[in-house]
């Protein structure tokens, strides 16, 4: 990570959710066939991306099934399909080194954010030859564009955790109606992220705030939810009941998630509350534009650890002679490589404040010494904590291992925070 302010969106392309139009008809296809294809893309496992790709390809372009049909068969979201589709974008040349291995499917995607075809397959071509991270991938192929600032363009789909269903778990979810697998999704997300705010869900969801702020006080009318209005000026904080938690975890099957099993009930404080809103809003953002990720927050990290019993993306900080354990806000967990070791996490940190100066060191060192993972990414609210910042890493020498980022570029707008207002086509 040789840009420490380098971490862009994935895609410039918003995900097709639309449905093919009555001018295009589905063509007769022989079901057994039909599943074979189908097949060939669940094989995660032996075939590569683009080989899915284009297997998912044949049964939108050739057989006229949506994306959403094709997730259905194979196993993955709408927005994993269409993030595979994507891929086909690229040059033969460039899609070369994603078949030999020498760069993955998350690189592809980064490719995709410059415009030139021939940067890209300059890019891929450095990218495979020295080694990038798909920030750093990312990062050159924004500054192709001339262009180092947030593009304000529409970021991909919400990820969804989608299985493939049995017959039985399909009837199952036939049977209950669509607004209440939504409303357990978005307890689970509350449970797992411990408080939620109507903007961080209109973002991942990709919807307006004001929907979003309806679908979240329906949810509340039904006791399933809890609004905290904390800070004045500021986002209300939702978070799940336990009658909620109880209907999160009854519908997981059936919603296609995965409940956040083993947190305890989450706590609004007046101290903790403004970071809280931050944090929701970056996850929230962070799984938009890495749909293929997992995107964690602290509470599932504590739980993780302690059912692991081994640090996975916190590290121990020492200062005046003692040793504590810190942990990122977030965590983006990349998607494994078939026969390739599991890959190492990105540890985010949401910085608000101006920390001492000796504290900052004492934690950028400990990220700095980490190597079980790939970075550390902080999103500053303010200049001068940017400023800080850069001046901590540029003193330890850690610019490899840490990234800084305004709070503006992952997050557009935010009520009570000091970020720019964008504006429509920015």
């Amino acid at each position: 990570m040789q840009d420490p302010r380098g971490v862009q969106e994935l895609r410039e392309l918003p995900v097709d959710l639309i449905e093919p139009g009555p001018a295009q008809p589905r063509r007769h296809f022989d079901e057994a066939a039909l599943e074979a294809l189908a097949g060939t893309v669940r094989q995660r496992g032996v075939l590569g991306p683009v080989e899915q790709a284009r297997a998912c390809a044949t049964l939108v372009e050739e057989l006229g099934l949506t994306q959403r049909e094709v997730g259905e068969r194979v196993g993955r979201s709408t927005s994993g399909v269409a993030n595979l589709m994507r891929l086909l974008n690229l040059s033969e040349e460039v899609l070369g080194f994603i078949e030999q291995g020498e760069l993955g499917m998350a690189h592809g995607l980064a490719l995709l954010v410059a415009k030139d075809p021939e940067v890209r397959r300059e890019l891929a071509r450095r990218a495979a030859e020295e080694g990038w991270t798909v920030l750093t991938l990312e990062a050159r192929a924004r500054e192709s564009n001339g262009d180092a600032s947030h593009s304000g363009k529409a970021l991909p789909a919400p990820r969804s955790a989608r299985k493939r269903l049995s017959r039985k778990e399909k009837a199952q979810e036939q049977s209950l109606d669509a607004s209440a697998i939504q409303q357990a999704r978005t307890i689970a997300w509350a449970t797992a992220l411990g408080a939620i705010t109507a903007e961080a869900l209109a973002e991942r969801d990709d919807l307006s705030t004001d929907v979003a702020s309806e679908q979240l006080d329906e949810i509340v009318g039904l006791e399933l939810l809890e609004r905290h209005s904390v800070l004045v000026g500021y986002p209300d904080l939702y978070t799940a009941t336990i009658a909620g938690r109880r209907v999160a975890r009854k519908h997981a099957e059936a919603g296609g998630y995965t409940y956040p099993e083993g947190l305890r009930t989450a706590r609004v404080t007046i101290k903790e509350a403004r970071h809280t809103i931050a944090c929701a809003s970056v996850a929230a953002a962070l799984e938009r534009r890495y749909p293929d990720y997992r995107v964690i927050g602290e509470r599932e990290l504590h739980r993780d650890e302690r059912e692991q019993k081994r640090r996975l993306a916190s590290v121990d900080v020492r200062r005046h002679g003692e040793t504590r354990s810190h942990f990122p806000d977030v965590v983006l967990w990349p998607p494994g490589e078939p026969d390739a070791p599991p890959p190492l996490p990105v540890a985010v940190e949401v910085e608000l404040t101006m920390k001492s100066k000796e504290e900052l060191v004492a934690i950028c060192r400990a990220w700095a010494r980490a190597r079980h993972i790939e970075a550390a990414l902080y999103f500053a609210e303010t200049v001068k904590v940017e400023e800080r910042l850069l001046d901590t890493i540029e003193e330890l020498k850690a610019d490899d291992m840490i990234v800084v980022n305004p709070l503006s570029e992952i997050v557009r707008s935010l009520p009570g925070f000091d970020l720019p207002q964008w504006e429509a086509g920015d």
